[in-house]
C-alpha cells in the first residue's frame, strides 16, 4: 500500500506524467465510445462511426488538475505504516488463524484508507467551522 501510494504522488507531482495519463485516459476512453452492432443474416459486424468525444462527455476533462496534485501531496504526507495501531495489528496477525488473519488484513486496509480520507479532508477545508 505504501509502494502504491508512493507511485501514485510521484506521478501526480509531476505535471508531465501527469498530461500522458490524461491522454492515454482519453485515448481509452474514445475507444470505449466504439459500438460494434451485428446484423442477423450477416457475419461481418457493422462498425459505427466513432464518435468524437467532447471535451464536456469525457469522464477526464471534468477532473480537476489541482485536485489531483493535492491529492499526490496528501499520499506523500500521510503514511500510516508508522502508526502505532497498525504495527500493533501488524505484530499480532501471525498468531491468527488465516481466516482471522483475512478479516485482519481487510481491516487494515480500511483503516489506512481512512487515514487516507481524513488526511485529505482536513486539507480541503470541509470540516473547518464557517465564520458567521
Amino acid at each position: 500500500m505504501d509502494d502504491f501510494s508512493s507511485k501514485i504522488s510521484e506521478l501526480l507531482s509531476n505535471p508531465e506524467s501527469f498530461e500522458k495519463i490524461k491522454l492515454i485516459a482519453e485515448s481509452l476512453s474514445s475507444d470505449t465510445n466504439t459500438e460494434t452492432s451485428f446484423q442477423n443474416d450477416a457475419s461481418e459486424p457493422i462498425v459505427d462511426k466513432q464518435a468524437q468525444p467532447n471535451n464536456e462527455q469525457s469522464i477526464f476533462s471534468s477532473i480537476d488538475p489541482q485536485i489531483l496534485l493535492k491529492i499526490g501531496s496528501v499520499l506523500s504526507q500521510t503514511n500510516p505504516e508508522n502508526d502505532k495501531n497498525i504495527k500493533l495489528m501488524n505484530s499480532i496477525k501471525p498468531y491468527l488463524s488465516q481466516k482471522r488473519a483475512a478479516k485482519m488484513d481487510t481491516a487494515l486496509q480500511m483503516f489506512k484508507l481512512g487515514k487516507y480520507a481524513t488526511a485529505f479532508l482536513k486539507d480541503t477545508d470541509l470540516f473547518k467551522k464557517q465564520e458567521k
